[in-house]
């Protein structure tokens, strides 16, 4: 694997990089203003930013950043950047990281995850999610993860596009949605999470499990092109 050179620091690994950037971002903690609290680390996550693969758009007027908790992970840390205008751009620091955007058929399986999501707080609500359903062990200190049991999620997002392969075909380009910047489809692609939410309904069977056996659970392969 390439190394990474982000000013005087050479990372070996892209996980290296990765755990460095956290580390910065944990040691400066929430802020409004990185360049006010620590320059060095300021500098460095202004080169780390020229890595994102639309960087020219993004730090178009930048001159600050800030330090958020992550609205969908309470324990995660995010990066904004702070314009000249006192409005914020939002910036995937983990992006810059690796070097590349997201592909369609992430931002594809992304926005389909978006439009069921409402499904997945229901089943949530209506479960006792006192222990995982895998090994049986306690969650009351632990976070309940909702997992797709029997066929897993990218297998359903696959079986549905073989099922639709006459009709759908995967946009290009999405919307983001305010706050959370959580993938969403554009107007006119919306009827194709519409008929997703049938067709989750209809196929998809829910459980709960605790952290270590839904991240430790063997993937299903994708086996098409769409």
């Amino acid at each position: 694997m390439k190394q990474i050179i982000i000013g005087n620091k050479t990372f070996k690994t892209q996980t290296e990089c990765e755990k460095y950037t956290r580390s910065i971002l944990t040691e400066l903690g929430i802020t409004d203003s990185v360049k006010n609290k620590n320059e060095e680390y300021f500098n460095f996550l202004n080169l780390l930013c020229k890595r994102h693969p639309r960087h020219i758009d993004k730090l178009n007027k930048f001159v600050d950043f800030q330090i958020y908790q992550d609205v969908l992970n309470k324990r995660a840390l995010a990066l904004n950047i702070v314009n000249n205008d006192n409005t914020y751009t939002e910036i995937s620091w983990r992006i810059c990281v690796t070097g590349t955007g997201k592909t369609s058929k992430t931002l594809f399986n992304s926005a389909l995850r978006q439009c069921i999501s409402y499904q997945i707080k229901e089943f949530r609500d209506a479960s006792d999610l006192s222990y995982c359903r895998e090994c049986n062990c306690s969650l009351h200190d632990k976070t309940p993860h909702i997992d797709h049991d029997e066929i897993q999620f990218i297998k359903l997002v696959e079986d549905f596009m073989e099922l639709n392969k006459e009709t759908i075909i995967m946009p290009i380009e999405y919307n983001k949605k305010d706050i959370t910047f959580e993938t969403l489809f554009k107007h006119e692609d919306t009827w194709i999470g519409n008929i997703f939410e049938i067709y989750h309904l209809q196929h998809a069977t829910l459980r709960v499990l605790c952290e270590t056996c839904n991240l430790t659970r063997k993937k299903y392969k994708k086996q098409l092109e769409f």
